[in-house]
Order: C-alpha cells, then structure tokens, then sequence
C-alpha cells in the first residue's frame, strides 16, 4: 500500500514538472533585428486549493547573457489579485512551483509588479533588466496571488527577451512600509516611509503604485538639499500598470527618498498590514536605470541593482517634509512630477509607441518659459472662451503648508492675504500675460471655474468661503458664500471647499471639501437647496 502510494506520488510529480516545462519553453515568433524573443511561465490547469492562495513558478534561465525588455500579463484580475515577478540565484524550492515559503534563496531583485488588469509593459529601446551569464540571477519566480478558488487556471506572465546588449541596466526599487493600522471609521491614515541613497547615479523611469482596497493615494518624492520635488502620485484604484514619467527622474548620492500610502477605512474592524485581500499594504515600485558595470580583469561581470528597497521611515525627520497634498488623489489616471537638471540623466530614454505621451509642447508659446517664474502653487485653471484667454488661480509666494493652518483653521493673526495678484489672464494664442488682480484678497486659492456668463468663481480653503466676481467687476465679489475663516458642516458653511459647478439657470454646486466629502447645492442667490432638488 505504501509503495503504491509512493508511486502515485512521484507520476503526479513528474506530470507536474512536464506540464510546467512545456509552459516555460521559448518560443520565437516575436523575432525581428532586435533579437527578441518570449518566454511563457505559466501554471498548466491549475486548481486552487484555498482563497488568497499564493502559488509560486519557477524557470531557469538558460546559460547565456540576456535582457528582459517587457512584460505581458496571460492573466486577469478577475482570477489572479496581484502578480509579482523575482530575478533569483536560486529558487526558494527545487520543486516547479509551491504554495508556501518565499520566492528565492540566495540573491534576488523584483522585476516586474502586475495588477488591475494593468497591459503590457515594454522598457525603453535602449534599456533592459539583466539576467542570466555574468549576472547573480539564474532564475526566474512568478508570484500568483489569488483571490478566490478556481479550476482549470493558465495564468501566469510572458517576458519579452533579447540576447543584444543595451546601453543601460534597469532594476526596480521598492518603497514603502509594513507599519499599517486602519482604526474603524478613521479616513486619511497616513503611512509614511524615507531613506536615504548611497550609490551612483539612477534615473526612475516608470513607477506603479499598490495597496488593497482601502487605498486612496500613494506618493513618492526626492529630498535633495532641503528641496521636495515630486516624482509620482498615484490612485491605487487604477490599473496598477507601471506609468512612464514624461522625463527620467535623477537620483543621486545622498539625495532622500520619501512617499507615503493615505487610507479610508469604513470598515468596523481594524486593518493591519498582511498578504491577503482583507489586510493592507503599502508598495511604490520604482523602475530606474543605470550604467552596467565594467568588465572585470578576469573577463566576468557581476551586475547587482544599485538599490532595491527604501522600506520603513528610517529618517523620520525626512519624512516631515511631505506635503500636506499628498493626501489628495490625483485627477487623471496619474500625475507625475519632471525632472530640473537632467546633465547626468539617461534623457534619451524613449517609451515604445503605445506608452508614448500623447501631447506634445506648443513650442512657439512664446511667454511660457517666464510664466513659472511669475506663477506660486497653480490651484486652478480655466479657459474665458470669450476673450481667447486661459485664467491661472494661484498662491503667489505662499504654499499650502501645515504652519498656516491650527487644524482646519486659518491662523490669520499671524499671516494675512497673500500681497501677489493671485489670478492671472494669459493670451491662449501667444502665452503672453495680459493682465493681473486679486491682490489682497485671498489668503488659500484653491478652485477656479468660469461660467456660461463669464462669471469667475473662486474657492479659498483658507477662508472656507466661494466667491463669484462678474467680469465687469473684479474688485468687489457679486456673492460670497460661507463663514469667513469659519469652518463647519452647516448649511452655509464649507471646509475648504474645492471647487464649483454652474447650472445654465445660475444654480450651482460646490465640492466640500478636503475635510467635509459632500457636495452641496446652491440657488443662483446663494441659498442652500441641498442635493437632488430643482
């Protein structure tokens, strides 16, 4: 009984290991003058055993130098929750996949992150990931994150491979933490994490962002001489695809690397960090490149990441610098920061058609290059079709920072309006600036709208108040709404309220805010009509 046993045993096994063999081969019908060809790893008519079952697939590399240069998905997340992708020196097993343990023993890097359905995912023509010869990574480890109990399942990745050299080496470096508590009922639960960089210059290409369910934001920054700039905020509710920047992002020795993960839990329960769909995480993958490196004197190259992880809040005091924006979603499928000094930047990166930008700069606008220099922090935009003019609300010398604000409260003993001409009116065709005002007479722009009548109105999340000025009159406002640096939930009261809505009739909505999450209606007089009346 036993040796039966044993034997049915090793013939599973073997049918096992056949079924994955046929699914990792090579197959060339994607060969063109680059070279390229694609590798299928896949599970064969799998069935899992259990929900948020994670099952692991291993494929080893042939001897030879290679470059993985995209990554397509023969997946959905209809089956599959999440999918990540390990370079290893060896696998965490001998056996072709497992459910249990990690992914690698030995050395290893992540190098591709799939989820929400995200596409494919090419590299730039002159970059690549290296594995195989000269290279600690011998094989490769798809992770499947399941989120429910299936039959008869094929899913896994296909890369998209080459055996020509590229001028750059790319890698992925991981940012974020496991310090995640959701109190019940609590919004805007921050998450914080910071590092700092020790190592040659990288240039961040691409991110994607990842958290369960509870997400709202996540966002990632470089700190370099006491300076913020933003590199990527992301809504972790769309395709968790990886977002090309419209410009390599440099990061240098020393520089700080900061982000942060904001949540909403309406749940009566806590949520804490862990590895099913019910708990949380917080993930910023950044996908960089870097130059490979030399050749050694015995003829080897041995080409580690210059970084992998920026994990935990390990320079806290960095950490502090984050904007207070950072808890605000983005408005489009993703908002990405440039780069200011691109002298040692890989800046001809350029993305394959499909992740190409689709707007291009209007080179011949003429004032564009003196209109940063003139403009604060931009609260919002509008175009005044009537007179061909583009209308920027902005914040003049002052930022939106915590030391304005005691709470939701304005502290305007010890800072008054801002002293600029917040609202400027720009020439649509020439870019030239035609004219300025609102001098002293906002202390936190935020929302611009013009309506059918070329009214503008304006919200000040200072104030917690709406205005609307008549074009005819821009020094006195036609109707303001709300309580004066009074914030509330009240009927004719706001929390900075974000921006305006105009009805044909003069009825209109206003969005409140980022600290009330209500919309309110208004009759063109001002008063409040609640929400669905006419």
């Amino acid at each position: 009984m036993n040796n039966f046993r044993f034997a049915s045993i090793n013939i599973l096994s073997v049918i096992i290991i056949l079924a994955i063999i046929i699914n990792c081969g090579y197959s060339n019908s994607t060969s063109n003058e680059d070279d390229l060809f694609t590798v299928n790893i896949t599970v064969n008519n799998y069935n899992t055993k259990k929900e948020d079952e994670y099952v692991y697939i291993q494929y080893e590399l042939p001897d030879e130098e290679l470059l993985i240069v995209g990554f397509l998905p023969l997946i959905t997340m209809n089956s599959v929750h999440h999918i990540l992708s390990f370079a290893c020196s060896r696998p965490y097993t001998d056996q072709p996949y497992w459910t249990a343990g990690g992914a690698c023993k030995g050395q290893q890097k992540i190098i591709h992150d799939w989820g929400r359905n995200a596409p494919l995912w090419t590299l730039p023509k002159d970059v690549g990931i290296a594995v195989g010869r000269n290279t600690p990574y011998k094989y490769i480890v798809v992770n499947l994150h399941y989120l429910s109990i299936l039959k008869n399942d094929y899913s896994g990745t296909q890369l998209i491979m080459t055996r020509k050299p590229r001028k750059y080496h790319a890698a992925i470096a991981l940012g974020g933490t496991h310090f995640i508590r959701l109190e019940p009922k609590t919004h805007t639960i921050r998450a914080p994490f910071s590092c700092q960089y020790h190592g040659p210059p990288i240039s961040i290409f691409a991110v994607h962002v990842h958290t369960h369910q509870w997400g709202r934001v996540n966002s990632f920054y470089r700190v370099r001489d006491g300076e913020v700039s933003l590199i990527i905020k992301g809504d972790p509710k769309w395709s968790q695809a990886f977002y090309p920047l419209p410009s390599a992002f440099e990061i240098r020795n020393n520089d700080y690397i900061m982000g942060q993960c904001v949540y909403d839990n309406n749940d009566d329960r806590v949520i804490t960090v862990g590895k099913t769909h019910t708990d949380e995480m917080c993930n910023v993958y950044a996908m960089y490149s870097y130059e490979p490196p030399k050749t050694a004197s015995n003829g080897t190259i041995r080409d580690s990441p210059p970084i992998q992880t920026c994990w935990g809040n390990k320079v806290s005091e960095i950490a502090r610098l984050i904007p207070p924006d950072s808890e605000i979603p983005p408005l489009k499928p993703i908002y990405i920061g440039g780069v200011d000094d691109v002298h040692h930047v890989h800046v001809e990166h350029t993305m394959n058609s499909f992740t190409a930008n689709l707007y291009e700069n209007v080179e011949n606008w003429t004032d564009v290059q003196s209109l940063s220099a003139q403009l604060g922090e931009i609260g919002g935009i509008a175009l005044n079709n009537a007179n061909n003019e583009l209308i920027v609300f902005h914040r003049g010398s002052r930022k939106w920072e915590f030391k304005y604000f005691s709470g939701n409260i304005f502290r305007n003993e010890d800072y008054g309006p801002i002293e600029d001409d917040v609202l400027v009116h720009i020439d649509t065709c020439t870019g030239k600036i035609k004219f300025r005002w609102g001098t002293k007479k906002f202390y936190m722009p935020n929302g611009l709208t013009i309506d059918h009548e070329g009214n503008f109105w304006l919200t000040d999340i200072a104030m917690h108040q709406v205005f609307m000025f008549k074009p005819n009159d821009l020094n006195h406002p036609a109707l303001v709404v709300g309580e004066m640096f009074k914030s509330g939930s009240g009927r004719n009261q706001f929390c900075r309220p974000a921006d305006v809505a105009v009805m044909k009739n003069g009825d209109f909505f206003v969005a409140d805010g980022y600290c009330n999450s209500r919309i309110i209606k208004f009759n063109r007089k001002g008063e409040y009509k609640g929400i669905g009346t006419c």
